[in-house]
């Protein structure tokens, strides 16, 4: 079992609009530097009205199923695109990450394509960190070529390195400082110098306004809580020594079979 979490990117130039990623490797958030889009996948934009005792306001998702919400909340359809028409979207970075971790060009934070994406499981828009993963690291060079960024936030000891959430922590045990983190700003519907709120939230079945069933089925969990699932298609392979990995041992493998990570 995994934590996974669900996270909004606010996108530039946009009031209350994000795109919506998910992930059970909350750890690699903050190498995050693009999201990967299917040009031949539909996308939803969705309008959800946030009715809670802090937040009255609405909110507009991008997701290719529909995405999680609250009780009272409501949830309409606003407008269909394909996944060619997402792409070259920027957003704002989800961490603040110290520049000298920065490899290769600087992060723009935008969606590129990427075919190896579905809506398998999680919400059709992958979170890309080319530090952490091989077809990450593809996707990277695809758009971008031999100048593509690359953000190293683990040290060779497999932990979370200075100036970093986490900090200090190793890779597994920061998911935790991630998710808290995702789920404060979340509560309180901020996005707080720019990163995306985030978290994870309660899934209900949407009924209403011609909206359809949650790609995701669970017990209704608090915002910024885990929810443990079997790890989909990305993971974190660690060659562990008595429970930790030795240095430069961390590798997190992809099995890209579904499109939600993250």
């Amino acid at each position: 079992k995994e934590p996974s979490v669900y996270g909004k990117l606010a996108i530039r130039g946009k009031k209350n609009e994000y795109l919506l990623i998910w992930t059970t490797t909350p750890w690699t958030l903050p190498a995050n530097v693009a999201v990967a889009v299917n040009p031949k996948i539909e996308y939803t934009k969705y309008k959800i009205k946030i009715k809670n005792s802090k937040i009255k306001r609405n909110e507009y998702i991008w997701s290719a199923v529909t995405p999680p919400y609250e009780v009272g909340e409501e949830v309409e359809i606003v407008e269909k695109i394909s996944g060619k028409s997402l792409v070259g979207i920027e957003y704002a970075p989800m961490f603040k990450i110290p520049k000298e971790y920065s490899l290769g060009r600087e992060p723009e934070y935008r969606t590129i394509p990427g075919d190896f994406v579905s809506i398998d499981e999680g919400t059709g828009m992958v979170h890309v960190a080319p530090a952490f993963g091989d077809e990450d690291m593809a996707a990277a060079k695809e758009y971008w070529h031999d100048s593509y960024p690359l953000l190293h936030t683990v040290d060779l000891e497999g932990k979370m390195k200075q100036g970093v959430i986490g900090e200090g922590k190793w890779v597994k045990d920061a998911d935790q400082d991630v998710i808290a983190d995702l789920g404060r700003r979340g509560e309180r519907g901020s996005d707080r110098g720019g990163a995306a709120a985030g978290g994870v939230r309660p899934r209900h079945r949407a009924r209403r306004r011609g909206v359809g069933q949650p790609a995701h089925r669970g017990p209704p969990v608090r915002l910024g809580a885990q929810a443990d699932v079997d790890p989909p298609r990305r993971r974190a392979a660690v060659r562990e020594g008595r429970g930790r990995p030795d240095a430069a041992a961390v590798h997190v493998g992809h099995d890209r079979r579904g499109g939600g990570e993250p």
